[in-house]
């Protein structure tokens, strides 16, 4: 005989938020052994032709980086949604299947109809605390709220994929200005430079600060966050946003 395992409350959605958790520590560790490994493979290569030496600083980065990232994104806002499924539960009537946590970046009216589709079963006291966690709340500064941030993961791990570039990338080279020419790489930086100076080119790159998003490699890039921030939007989901609910389910296990 089958018995159903029914999870009430707030009961899944820590679940959810704790699982999350596991993948930031599983992150954190893959980046620590990053850092404290061989995180650049410094080429050089002699171009006769041109009378130039290339210097090429790369990351290597382990490639399961991006993976753990759109894991841990997409566990932290399924449990939002659940979170808001949960709160639907509470009326009298079977929730819509289009019901979720909503994270709007904007007031416009498209964005006001999906808000108001995906909380339409919720009591209207949540709608109201879940509207003061929308970035929108921020203003011109809706970039920087986290739950924007994790949206954007996710929207990027499903549609795209995960680029991954270090903030600090630098070689100390010789000569005049413009005497060694700098090209910037996808994943590190290509320094030429002259056959009279090569040996005076004086390599010391320090570990580097991760970033993640979208071309997270390119300067000013539309969406990139930091290894900090990523521990931030977990937190953020675990500490400010969960506990802000817990009323509706006193009563309840959790």
């Amino acid at each position: 005989m089958n018995i159903p395992v029914y999870v009430s409350g707030l009961q899944y959605p820590d679940m959810k938020v704790a699982r999350a958790g596991v993948r930031l520590q599983q992150l954190q560790e893959a980046v620590r052994l990053f850092r404290t490994g061989t995180p650049y493979a410094i080429t050089r290569e002699d171009d006769v032709e041109s009378r130039q030496q290339k210097v090429r600083i790369t990351l290597n980065c382990p490639s399961h980086l991006p993976i753990l990232i759109g894991e841990l994104a997409f566990t932290l806002k399924s449990g939002l949604d659940q979170l808001a499924w949960q709160l639907a539960l509470l009326g009298e009537h079977q929730p819509a299947h289009a019901i979720a946590f909503p994270i709007q970046p904007d007031r416009s009216r498209k964005s006001r109809e999906r808000f108001m589709l995906a909380t339409w079963d919720l009591p209207a006291e949540a709608v109201e605390i879940i509207k003061t966690l929308q970035p929108y709340t921020l203003g011109d500064q809706f970039r920087t709220h986290p739950l924007w941030q994790l949206s954007n993961l996710c929207r990027l791990d499903k549609h795209a994929t995960l680029e991954v570039g270090g903030s600090k990338i630098s070689i100390t080279t010789p000569g005049p200005p413009g005497a060694c020419q700098r090209r910037e790489l996808p994943d590190g930086v290509e320094f030429r430079i002259p056959f009279e100076l090569k040996d005076q080119v004086d390599i010391e790159v320090q570990p580097p600060d991760l970033v993640f998003g979208e071309a997270a490699h390119l300067p000013g890039s539309a969406f990139a966050v930091g290894e900090a921030e990523i521990a931030k939007i977990y937190e953020f989901v675990r500490d400010d946003v969960l506990p802000r609910f817990a009323k509706f389910f006193a009563g309840l296990p959790r």
